[in-house]
This record gives C-alpha cells, structure tokens and sequence, in this order.
C-alpha cells in the first residue's frame, strides 16, 4: 500500500505574548524528529513514548494542536510498538512542522 501525503500550509495564529519562544521551540520539534528517527532504529519504545508525551503536552500550548494529535498517536503507537505506523506518523510529524505558516494574532 503507497501513502502519498500533499504538504500544504498550514496557518498558526501565534499569540503575541509567546511569539518570541515559537521559532525556538518548531526548531526543537525538528532535532526531536532526528531523535524520534534513533529511538525507532533501537527500536525503544519508552522514548519514543517518553518525548512524544512531553511534546503531547506542550504543542497545544504553543498553538499547534495538529502536532500534540500527532504526538498523542506516536505516544499510544509506542505502547503497542508498532514500527510501522510510529514511522508512518514521525513523516506526518515532520511535513506538519515543514507546512507551518505563522501569522501573527490581533
């Protein structure tokens, strides 16, 4: 079965009071996909848990729901240690952070 996703943006309205924190912080999401990457060749699964959980947490504050969905699934898929799929999510995780578009709120 072939999977072909299209990126398209994906706009984030960034609260002004956090703005400064938001570019930091997608670029921490971006070293923790390569990190994401090693812990799936070992394949362990607590953390994978582990960081998909903190990043479960912290996405929704930051504005970025999609990214704590997807968090939220690699954390249930590294329970079940299903490879497969936590791989098929981890390029959802990186295509969703390569598709964000900020904008600022009013």
């Amino acid at each position: 079965m072939v999977i072909i996703r299209s990126i398209v943006k994906t706009v984030v309205r960034v609260d002004p009071d956090i703005e400064d924190l938001v570019p930091a912080y997608l670029e921490n999401r971006a070293n923790e996909h390569v990190l994401f990457t090693r812990f799936v060749d070992m394949a362990d699964f607590e953390k994978i848990q582990n960081l998909a959980h903190k990043i479960r947490g912290t996405a929704g504050a930051y504005g970025f729901k999609e990214l704590s969905v997807i968090a939220a699934t690699v954390e249930s898929l590294a329970k079940q240690k299903d490879v497969e799929k936590i791989r098929f999510e981890l390029d959802h995780f990186k295509q969703y952070l390569e598709s964000i578009e900020l904008t600022h709120s009013a």
